[in-house]
């Protein structure tokens, strides 16, 4: 799967421009560069809850860790993280995520 890498936004004492920086969320999932300080926000539009699925590929004593899955209700925004780098990054230290319905759906990556 081919994923669309997320910009990461930083939030410093000027602020910043929300709806500025929120894009549509994209079938393929996302990732974006973790460092440990982001964090997503998810704005469900739609009439229905939809499931945002963290993919976890680090391990705990050998064992794999399962995928995190955060519901973000019908006409609702979600902030979502941090995510500790060892155990959400992928080998190429980003973190990836999938939408399980893309309508009316808008997501931003931020760091603090």
């Amino acid at each position: 799967m081919t994923y669309a890498v997320e910009v990461v936004f930083e939030i410093d004492r000027n602020g910043y421009d929300e709806a500025a920086t929120l894009v549509a969320g994209d079938v393929g999932g996302h990732e974006f560069p973790n460092s440990g300080k982001e964090f997503i926000e998810v704005v469900n539009g739609d009439a229905s809850p939809i499931n945002v699925t963290i993919i976890t590929p680090g391990l705990v004593d050998g064992q794999a860790i399962g995928d995190r899955v955060v519901v973000v209700p019908a006409t609702d925004r979600t902030k979502i993280g941090p995510f500790p780098p060892e155990k959400y990054n992928n080998a190429n230290g980003m973190v990836q995520f999938d939408l399980s319905a893309i309508t009316s759906v808008t997501l931003g990556v931020f760091s603090y």
